[in-house]
């Protein structure tokens, strides 16, 4: 696979050796783009002269021409010759103050052609693009579609730029090597199993300049069946890379992975998405790096619904000194008016790793989570989380891990199900060999609202390590769990086991904090193992207020166990009643 590219971003004069002139013209650098100026009535070409891997290729390139001129771009070009019966191949051609149109070129002659109509206006830039796949021709003008037809005359070739009169100008010339396949459409109204078979994207970027990358991606999948049966798109997956060696700013740009699926039957639904993101710079510019996935499902049949793992990660190593930050989000939704059972699994919603030997400041955004289940069937819904972040520096600049909403989970069931929502933040490690500071601390909220007479259930698990082998100051903030019930309803809830494990290790001489587990719910074991450091505890029993008729009501509490090996350590304790 090959791909070429030519800005035309240099000197004024020859275009260079990479292009080779078809039926003479006058063509030109001027002004960082390339201008063909010989304005006789007679087709011209500028072959790019470098080979390609394959048969199946693209051009694309932007152009524009003053009035009664035509420009265009061509594959499947002869590799030699320099004469008029030298430019062969299909094309897309747009003659200002007329249309565009599609042309079969046979030695010179424009007679294959047909008009596409669309408007061709003077001295505006239009980007025009054709593509060989096999037999079938495609041409787009501005990234849409204009024809798309099969042909077997011209099998093999390259590509060039074609002029009518002048003086045309041309920019951002782009060329390249096509796999077959790149273009699924499934469309089914019976009662057959449709499957969607892998669609991989893969996309690069390199770049050993001073200049900024910019890199933007997008891919769609859609189903629709009406039918009965079972529908399963399988995996989209999506690769992005970006290697940079010079001192500017890298941006790829938004990847976008909608997969979403429509069934009004009674078959089951299986989508699943895959993005990976990777940013490599080893100079001193500052990468950015975004990823959106979006998951939707509708359904108003009574079969099952079950979207499979989202697994996005992004890894960004650096060794220069700039800053890199990454953010992350993922929605997943579930709408289903019918009475079957709603699945949501996600093993792993969010994986951020910074790796930084350098001397500049690495920032985790918070990673948003949302999950939502509307379900106004009589259904089941359940739901699992799991997040994870990692943070590993040694350099000596100050790391800041912040999950200020690590997660939000809500379920709204006016039917009679039951409800289980689990939660798990686990594992938040922070390894630091140098002198910064690192600061993590989690939040987590549930809600439940039920206006039914189903069962709900809640369980929270958060796990936070801090390892220490420097001299600075490390802080685990505050671990805030809320869970609030509303029901209305006449069913039982059940508020699960809420726990929190905070352990620190450290081996140098810095100061190492510990702090706050809160929960209003029930009685928490909190357990600590200090050394060389005070300790001071205040527990404070709350106030209970009941208000309940004609029910029975038992306490059965124990006086916890506290069991103390220190020596030369001052402890205090304050109990309160």
């Amino acid at each position: 696979m090959t791909d070429y590219s030519d800005n035309f971003n240099r000197a004024n004069g020859a275009p260079g050796s990479n292009w080779t002139a078809i039926n003479s013209g006058t063509w030109a650098i001027t002004s960082n783009a390339l201008a063909q100026s010989n304005v006789t009535g007679a087709y011209r070409g500028l072959r790019w002269a470098q080979a390609f891997a394959g048969n199946n290729l693209y051009a694309r390139v932007t152009g524009r021409a003053p009035s009664g001129m035509g420009f265009g771009v061509l594959v499947r070009c002869p590799t030699t010759g320099t004469a008029l019966t030298d430019i062969d191949g299909y094309a897309i051609v747009g003659f200002v103050g007329d249309q565009w149109y599609r042309i079969e070129f046979a030695n010179g002659s424009d007679a294959g052609y047909v008009g596409l109509g669309g408007t061709c206006a003077a001295n505006t830039n239009y980007t025009i693009e054709v593509t060989a796949d096999g037999s079938t021709i495609t041409v787009l003008l501005n990234s849409s579609q204009l024809a798309q037809w099969t042909d077997s005359t011209y099998t093999t070739g390259g590509a060039m730029l074609v002029t009518y009169g002048g003086t045309v100008t041309f920019d951002d010339f782009a060329a390249g090597d096509i796999a077959s396949g790149s273009q699924i459409n499934v469309s089914d109204s019976g009662a057959g199993s449709d499957t969607l078979a892998q669609l991989r994207v893969s996309l690069g970027l390199s770049d050993t300049a001073s200049a900024a990358d910019v890199f933007g991606a997008m891919a769609n999948l859609a189903q629709a069946d009406s039918g009965s049966a079972a529908d399963a798109l399988a995996q989209l997956l999506a690769a992005l890379a970006v290697t940079d060696t010079g001192a500017s700013v890298d941006a790829p740009g938004n990847l976008a992975a909608s997969v979403p699926v429509v069934d009004s039957g009674s078959g089951a639904d299986a989508p699943a998405v895959r993005v990976t993101f990777s940013v490599g710079d080893t100079g001193s510019g500052a990468d950015i790096a975004l990823a959106l996935v979006l998951m939707a499902l509708a359904d108003a049949g009574s079969a099952t619904d079950s979207l499979a793992n989202i697994g996005v990660m992004l890894s960004v190593p650096d060794s220069g000194a700039g800053g890199e930050t990454v953010q992350v989000t993922v929605t997943v939704s579930i709408a289903d008016v019918g009475s079957a059972a709603e699945a949501v699994n996600l093993l792993t919603a969010a994986l951020k790793e910074i790796a930084d030997n350098g001397v500049g400041a690495d920032t985790v955004l918070p990673p948003g989570v949302t999950l939502t289940v509307n379900e106004t069937g009589s259904g089941a819904e359940g739901l699992g989380v799991s997040v994870t972040l990692a943070v590993s520096d040694t350099g000596s600049a100050a790391d800041l891990v912040s999950v200020i909403t690590a997660m939000l989970v809500s379920v709204f069931d006016a039917a009679s199900g039951a409800e289980s929502v689990a939660v798990g933040v686990a594992p938040l490690a922070v390894a630091d060999t140098g002198a910064g500071s690192d600061a993590p601390g989690v939040a987590v909220t549930l809600s439940v609202s039920d206006a039914a007479a189903g069962s709900d259930v809640l369980l929270v698990a958060m796990l936070i390590a801090v390892a220490d082998a420097a001299a600075a100051v490390d802080g685990v903030g505050t671990i805030a769990v809320r869970v609030p019930v509303a029901d209305m309803g006449q069913a039982a809830h059940t508020i699960g086991a809420i726990s929190a494990a905070l352990s620190v290790a450290d081996v140098g001489a810095g100061v190492d904090v510990t702090v706050a587990f809160d929960s209003a719910l029930r009685i928490v074991s909190v357990t600590f193992a200090v050394a060389r450091r005070s300790v001071a505890f205040a527990w404070l029993t709350r106030s209970i207020l009941f208000g309940l008729a004609q029910r029975e009501i038992e306490f059965a509490v124990l006086t916890p166990a506290v069991s103390f090996g220190l020596a030369q350590r001052a402890i205090e304790f304050s109990w309160n009643q």
